[in-house]
């Protein structure tokens, strides 16, 4: 793979944007219209990847702070050797994630992910997990469960609650997903 270079949102001309697409209009939107103000008022930080001297980005992705409560199995699969009195993890949320077009299914989402987790391990403030509230369409679901992030079974607890009280089953838009960046693989 080419050298990636990475950039905040802020240090990016809008026109170098201007054609990113990657096949989904909301997050191409996003990035287009709303990333920039979203980073200016602390609410996420996005960073944009270029590949080396191409004026035009290949992917990016947005970070903020999160919390996820995690249920009694979900904190006994964290390994801790001591009882921890919290009822919800630190982690950093994934609120976007997304690869050009022309660079999808090339490695480039397994890889920012791994850089992200990199990031997030090395940080000045503790967060034990990645979170993400991923599309709820087979390829972006098994894209995250290929780099091992799992459904949150708070999240699927309360969707079937939500679905049971209302009579309908309905697809949810997102999946609520997290991944343990402590467990060793």
């Amino acid at each position: 793979m080419d050298e990636l270079i990475l950039r905040r949102i802020a240090e990016v001309s809008p026109e170098n944007l201007a054609d990113f697409t990657c096949g989904s209009p909301s997050l191409d939107d996003f990035l287009k219209e709303q990333a920039l103000v979203y980073d200016q008022a602390g609410l996420t930080l996005t960073t944009i990847v270029f590949v080396e001297d191409d004026p035009q980005p290949v992917a990016y992705f947005s970070l903020s702070g999160d919390n996820l409560k995690l249920s009694s199995t979900e904190r006994l699969e964290l390994s801790l050797n001591f009882e921890v009195p919290i009822k919800s993890f630190p982690s950093v949320k994934i609120t976007r994630l997304a690869v050009a077009t022309k660079f999808q299914s090339a490695g480039i989402g397994a890889y920012l992910i791994e850089l992200v987790e990199g990031i997030v391990f090395e940080s000045s403030v503790a967060a034990r997990l990645l979170t993400v509230d991923a599309d709820n369409n087979e390829r972006t679901l098994n894209f995250y469960t290929k780099l091992k992030f799992v459904e949150s079974l708070e999240n699927a607890k309360n969707r079937e609650n939500i679905a049971a009280q209302k009579k309908i089953i309905e697809k949810p838009e997102t999946i609520s997903m997290y991944k343990d960046i402590y467990l060793e693989e």
